[in-house]
């Protein structure tokens, strides 16, 4: 799943002031991979 796949994932299942941090915690990880 590219980083903008998982953006549009978690903006859809997350509320708004948490999905900034969830974000950024998935492309952190994604970038580990």
């Amino acid at each position: 799943m590219r980083p903008t796949e998982a953006r549009a994932v978690v903006l859809r299942v997350t509320p708004w002031r948490d999905s900034d941090l969830i974000v950024d915690l998935l492309t952190d990880c994604a970038g580990r991979l």
